[in-house]
C-alpha cells in the first residue's frame, strides 16, 4: 500500500527582519515542535494560507529512503517584490527529518538548527514574485509521515515589523511502496552506471520501467538481462525493476 508524504509546504516565511543578512533565527516555521510562524514575535499579520506554490523532482513512483530531491518554492504577492522564509520537514513520532543541503549559498542557508532560511540577497524578488531551491535528502528510514512546514514572509520593506504578509502552504507526495529501495540495499542490480549505450541487470528481470525525473515512463521491457539505453539523453533517471514479488528504484546516469 501506498503511503503519502505530506510536504506541508514550503512557507515564505521572514521571521525577523528582512535587512539582517542572517535569515530567519530557527523556530518560525510553523512546524508542530516550532509551534510558531514569523507572524508570532517578529512580524505583524494573520498568516494566509496558498496553493500550488510547491514543486519537486519526486518521482509519481513515490520517495524512496535515502534519495536527494529538489524541492523549489515560489511565492507570488501583488503587493511586495521582498521575500523571505524558513523551511523545516518533520514527521509526528520522530520531529525533525532527513537533512537539507544548500545548493545556492548566495540565497540560501542553514539555520542553527539545520532548517533552511534566506539570505540578504535572497530576498530580493522580481515582478511579485521570488524563488528557491534546496535538495533535500531522505531518512535512511522513512516514518510513516513527512510533513515540509514553511512560513513566508511577503514584506512591505519599510524596515518595520507591521505591514507585511505572513503565507503558508502545503504539498502532498507519495512515499514508494514497501519494497522499493536504492540500489545498495536491492538484490536487483543494474551495470554500468554510469551508461552509454546498454545496461544489464544482475540476473532477468520480469518488468523494467526507466523514467525521468518527473515519473514519466520513457522505456520498458520485460524479461530481459539487457536493455540499449542509446535513445536517451545524457542526464539523470529512474529504473525500476520488478522480479519474484521483488521491486527495487534505483538511479540511472546516461552520459554522452
Amino acid at each position: 500500500m501506498k503511503r503519502l508524504l505530506i510536504l506541508s509546504s514550503i512557507a515564505l516565511v521572514a521571521a525577523f527582519n528582512l535587512n539582517s543578512s542572517t535569515g530567519s533565527p530557527g523556530g518560525r516555521a510553523g512546524s508542530p515542535s516550532h509551534g510558531s510562524t514569523c507572524a508570532v514575535g517578529c512580524h505583524v499579520g494573520t498568516p494566509r494560507f496558498a496553493t500550488s506554490w510547491i514543486t519537486t523532482n519526486i518521482p509519481s513512483a513515490g520517495m524512496v529512503a535515502g534519495n536527494t530531491y529538489t524541492i523549489t518554492l515560489t511565492a507570488t504577492d501583488v503587493t511586495s517584490n521582498k521575500f523571505g522564509f524558513e523551511l523545516t520537514a518533520e514527521s509526528m513520532s520522530n520531529g525533525k527529518e532527513g537533512t537539507f543541503t544548500i545548493t545556492n549559498s548566495s540565497e540560501t542557508a542553514l539555520t542553527p538548527s539545520g532548517t533552511v532560511t534566506h539570505t540578504l540577497a535572497g530576498t530580493a524578488g522580481s515582478n511579485n514574485s521570488k524563488s528557491w531551491s534546496v535538495d533535500w535528502t531522505a531518512p535512511s528510514s522513512l516514518p510513516a509521515d513527512i510533513t515540509f512546514y514553511a512560513a513566508v514572509n511577503a514584506a512591505n520593506d519599510d524596515g518595520g515589523n507591521s505591514g507585511d504578509i505572513i503565507y503558508t502552504t502545503n504539498l502532498q507526495a507519495k512515499i514508494a511502496p514497501v519494497g522499493i529501495s536504492n540500489s545498495s540495499q536491492s538484490e536487483l542490480k543494474l551495470y554500468p552506471n554510469p551508461a552509454s549505450s546498454e545496461i544489464h541487470f544482475s540476473s532477468q528481470v520480469e518488468q523494467v520501467r526507466i523514467m525521468d525525473m518527473n515519473g514519466k515512463v520513457l522505456m520498458s521491457g520485460s524479461e530481459i538481462e539487457t536493455m540499449d539505453v542509446n535513445q536517451l539523453n545524457a542526464g539523470v533517471y529512474f529504473v525500476q525493476l520488478e522480479s519474484e514479488g521483488k521491486s527495487s528504484l534505483q538511479k540511472l546516469m546516461i552520459k554522452q
